[in-house]
């Protein structure tokens, strides 16, 4: 009898997988795996468009933005700017009164006067003068007012027929519905600030000098940032909780996250609901971000103004006010919370503080998995410090290779707009090169590591970010916390207890990981753009961690159809950006 030849890793001290998980596994995981990936984006941007308009011959009580849309011809159908402190802006303060008299409302003027923030060539502060428009619709009942809000000055550059035309025709046609209803439980206020573009001047005014500031316990502001797209929780009150959990019973299209207020809060943009949130209310902040390119535009016009936009803003005031100032009793603050929406159809939300718990759960039970592992000899500490300086250089690779794209990119003059006209073969490039790069590291890397490692090292390296998240960025720790504890426990169940391989565990786990992900790639493009690259790299880097395993679990072959094929595709998405 022949003796078994030794294993070129038993030579170098490495032990292999017991199951025989390197390089054995067929294609056919990876290859599912990656083809959804590709098509959640896709899958995203479908379901995530706002609701067509409702007809106008709908019923009294659902909003309707072809009842609605009159309003806004009639504010801005001279096509012209009304910054605040100019004679237009007069013209359309007074639509403004006139159509609320029209519906029964007693209407106030807050008039003032407030200093820019910026200065006249010669240096000397610019004064100008401000006028807010209140009405208020009493409740049957006391308690905190529930404030409608949107801003009717437009930039000077632009008739401003998104930002915030239609946020004030869709609180007028809010104010009628109101009127038809009969009185709330609790006091309504609506409230048309000046001078937001020139940084949020009204809504100062209005909470240091107004009585009715004092009365109000939450709002709900309508905004822009773009002519189209969904209308996005993007912002709430600190007691984001018990609002998340309102906003969940009256959205039929849910498009919100506790992420988007951590983005926005790194970029240079405010809006009412800033000075609202400052003062101590509670309340909501809604945006439509598609087509920035005409944000603060004269393509900011009439023509541009997308009715599915329009009405996806409208139903959601409607749908909180509606709910909100005809409960008995308001809803009891319930602390901070982490949310998201799951394809723009379900709202998903817990309380901030279980992310910790979450997390050491999911610690525990990485510590079981990766106890039975070493115990069957799946993986040894040799091996799992091989897999952690693998990981390292993998991570380091792949940023690099992503910043290299970047660089490559920005000297073609590519990435001169941060929002080009043709984005998708640029935003492809990087996901592309990601692909590449891994693809190649994981053939190059084989002979380090066990697969059953690298599933460790990542799944550990993904579990510190969301300890890390959930203590420092709560509102982003659903992205690591929900992966983490998805992998684990697929793992201790489907792979040590029903004997299912890594690779299908692993691929189970990269459609979760992009399920939460890749969706926001849209939302992502309208509202960084190209302006921030390292954020897109970065999500290129992490989620080419999750697939590292699959990559090192099949076989080396198909892995290298892939590298070939996505060399292809990559080489065509170059050539397509550059000569778009």
């Amino acid at each position: 009898m022949v003796p078994d030849q030794p294993d070129r890793q038993e030579e170098n001290g490495l032990l292999p997988d017991v199951h025989g998980n390197r390089g054995s596994g067929n294609g056919f995981p990876l290859l599912i795996s990656l083809l959804v990936l590709a098509f959640i984006p896709v899958i995203a941007f479908l379901l995530g468009q706002p609701p067509g308009p409702v007809p106008a011959d709908a019923a009294a009580d659902r909003f309707s933005a072809e009842r609605a849309i009159g309003f806004l011809e009639d504010l801005v159908s001279d096509n012209l700017p009304h910054p605040a402190g100019t004679e237009q802006n007069r013209v359309v303060r007074e639509k403004i009164i006139r159509r609320l008299r029209s519906f029964g409302y007693v209407v106030q003027r807050q008039e003032t006067e407030a200093q820019l923030l910026r200065k006249r060539t010669s240096g000397d502060p610019q004064v100008i003068p401000l006028c807010n428009v209140m009405a208020r619709l009493d409740g049957a009942g006391e308690g905190p007012a529930i404030m409608l809000v949107t801003h009717f000055d437009s930039v000077p550059y632009g008739p401003g027929a998104s930002d915030d035309g239609v946020g004030v025709a869709a609180m007028l046609e809010v104010a009628r519905m109101l009127k038809t209803r009969g009185p709330p439980e609790r006091p309504v206020i609506l409230l048309f600030t000046d001078g937001e573009e020139y940084g949020l001047l009204g809504a100062k005014k209005f909470v240091e000098d107004h009585p009715w500031a004092g009365d109000v316990g939450w709002a709900i502001n309508l905004e822009a940032r773009g002519t189209k797209g969904p209308s996005i929780l993007f912002e709430t009150g600190s007691e984001s909780l018990s609002l998340v959990r309102e906003f969940s019973q009256v959205s039929r299209r849910p498009i919100a996250s506790s992420l988007f207020y951590e983005i926005y809060k790194l970029l240079p943009n405010d809006t009412d609901f800033t000075i609202f949130k400052k003062h101590g209310m509670q309340g909501f902040n809604f945006a439509f971000i598609g087509d920035v390119k005409n944000y603060h535009t004269p393509d900011d016009s009439l023509a541009n103004v997308h009715m599915g936009s329009f009405q996806h803003h409208g139903e959601n005031m409607w749908g909180l006010v509606s709910r909100l100032a005809y409960l008995e009793a308001m809803p009891q603050p319930g602390g901070q919370a982490v949310y998201f929406d799951v394809l723009g159809r379900w709202l998903l939300w817990w309380p901030a503080y279980w992310s910790i718990g979450m997390t050491v759960a999911a610690g525990l039970v990485w510590l079981i998995v990766a106890w039975t592992s070493f115990c069957r000899e799946e993986v040894s500490f040799q091996t799992f410090g091989f897999a952690a300086g693998s990981f390292l250089l993998f991570s380091l690779c792949l940023w690099l290779a992503g910043s290299l794209c970047d660089l490559g990119l920005r000297r073609d003059g590519q990435l001169d707009n941060p929002w080009p006209i043709n984005p998708l073969p640029i935003v492809l490039s990087f996901w592309l090169v990601g692909l590449v790069t891994a693809s190649a590291l994981s053939l190059g890397l084989a002979r380090f590591s066990t697969t059953t490692g690298c599933w460790l090292m990542v799944w550990l390296a993904w579990w510190v970010a969301a300890l890390l998240t959930s203590l420092y960025l709560p509102g982003a720790s659903y992205l690591f916390v929900l992966p983490v504890l998805v992998a684990v426990v697929s793992q201790m169940i489907l792979g040590h207890w029903w004997k299912c391989s890594l690779g299908v565990v692993s691929a189970f786990t990269v459609v979760v990981v992009g399920l939460l992900w890749l969706p926001m790639e849209a939302l992502f493009y309208d509202a960084i753009g190209f302006r921030l690259n390292q954020v897109l790299i970065i999500r290129v880097v992490v989620l080419m961690t999750v697939i590292w395993p699959l990559l090192d679990w099949t076989r080396p072959k198909v892995v290298g159809w892939i590298l070939v094929t996505s060399s292809i595709l990559l080489v065509g998405c170059l050539l397509a950006g550059f000569l778009s």
